[in-house]
């Protein structure tokens, strides 16, 4: 999963970003099935190991309930597409995408139900 989520050849950064968000959805699936949740407890602390933020850990345990209640299959997962950006390249020579908003805006909007 974490080759297939990484790998970098014959694809976008974009590409890369909707496999990623594959991986994250498949691994809330499995842990949303009863039978993994003995190990949970190891699955938190790798977790903690992997992922920095600035969230309290007491915030984090109040957004599980949220987490579960919402689950994997209802999470709005949508990638930037390639004709929603617009290569170009700093003043530093880093190429990077620039955003195309009339493009974005109409997703976000949607996603938020306006």
């Amino acid at each position: 999963a974490l080759a297939y989520a990484r790998i970098r050849h014959g694809s976008s950064d974009l590409q890369r970003a909707e496999r990623q968000q594959r991986v994250i959805v498949a691994a809330l699936q499995k842990l949303s099935s009863p039978l993994t949740w003995p190990r949970l407890p190891l699955v938190a602390a790798a977790v903690a190991r992997s992922v920095s933020t600035n969230l309290s850990p007491l915030e984090v345990v109040r957004l599980l309930p949220t987490l579960l209640w919402v689950g994997p299959g209802k999470i709005d997962s949508r990638v930037i597409e390639g004709d929603m950006v617009q290569p170009f390249v700093t003043d530093g020579g880093a190429d990077v995408l620039l955003p195309v908003w009339d493009q974005i805006n109409p997703v976000l909007l949607s996603m938020f139900g306006q």
